[in-house]
């Protein structure tokens, strides 16, 4: 069983890794890191839209899980033996008896995946961080009712900075605002039904410009706030030069820069104009002696 899991996510490049960085020190948490089953191609999220049919997803799995998971977890200085062709083949044979998936048959899938690596080096928390899952939290939401999912936000002028230097993102400015405006459309439509205290979304800039607020707010939304005095030692993770805040100044014309704002202008202030989610969640008054400096 599986107990409030917490989800990293957002576009490519929006600073999800800052923040993973300092939970993932957290001995009780399995940090999952980029594991993208989830939504790479032929991955959950495409047979979960009819994307693909079950032997592509099924020939994706046998592969992405054993791959992406267990390279993932030996970069945390794990070495996983249980995410075998056998096991997953088994989890698969359990989970999927028809032709036509279904959406109950993917939630317990989902929900297996996570546990035997859980279950595997006896971990209480599971810590997932792969950019574009915020397309698909009202579907981790049924499969983890109790989930917190962590949505960071980004200048969408920064991102495309960050992503000219990234061999799979985006190579030109027009591909990206559409990337940029798929995404940020349909994580809105997503989150639309999720509680306030399944669902938090923050501004990268915000998370730098006001770390210990906003490290408090996260701990106490993600029920690690016992875990303060632990977590802060690793605050230096986040800072504005790390962030690369406002890079686009000096990598953007300006008629690049207002194009790029006003094309996204959409799609990214629909985050920015609204009462921020977390504004109601009451931060626990701590002793002056702990802080994040």
């Amino acid at each position: 069983m599986i107990n409030n899991p917490i989800f990293i996510g957002g576009t490519g490049r929006s600073g999800t890794s800052m923040l993973t960085k300092i939970l993932s020190q957290d001995r009780d948490i399995l940090y999952f890191g980029e594991s993208r089953f989830l939504v790479d191609k032929g991955g959950v999220y495409d047979i979960l839209k009819k994307k693909c049919n079950k032997d592509i997803f099924q020939n994706r799995m046998m592969h992405s899980l054993r791959t992406r998971i267990i390279g993932s977890l030996k970069t945390q200085g794990y070495k996983s033996r249980i995410y075998t062709k056998q096991n997953i083949y088994n989890i698969f044979k359990k989970c999927f008896v028809l032709n036509d998936i279904d959406e109950s048959e993917l939630i317990n899938f989902v929900r297996f995946i996570y546990e035997l690596g859980l279950n595997e080096f006896k971990k209480n928390i599971l810590l997932e961080k792969t950019p574009h899952t915020n397309i698909m939290v009202d579907f981790l939401y049924k499969v983890f009712p109790d989930m917190r999912y962590i949505h960071i936000i980004r200048d969408p002028r920064d991102i495309y900075c960050s992503m000219l230097c990234q061999k799979w993102g985006p190579k030109n400015k027009e591909d990206f605002i559409k990337y940029y405006n798929d995404n940020m459309i349909t994580s809105w439509n997503s989150h639309i039904d999720i509680p306030d205290e399944n669902y938090m979304y923050l501004r990268l800039e915000e998370i730098v410009a006001n770390t210990n607020l906003s490290m408090m707010r996260i701990l106490n939304f993600t029920k690690l706030i016992h875990k303060l005095k632990i977590l802060k030692r690793y605050i230096f993770y986040i800072s504005e030069k790390k962030a690369h805040i406002d890079r686009w100044r000096n990598e953007l014309s300006q008629e690049d820069s207002k194009d790029i704002m006003k094309r996204c202008n959409n799609s990214y202030n629909r985050w920015i104009d609204r009462k921020q989610r977390i504004s109601n969640i009451k931060v626990p008054r701590r002793p002056k002696l702990i802080r994040f400096v």
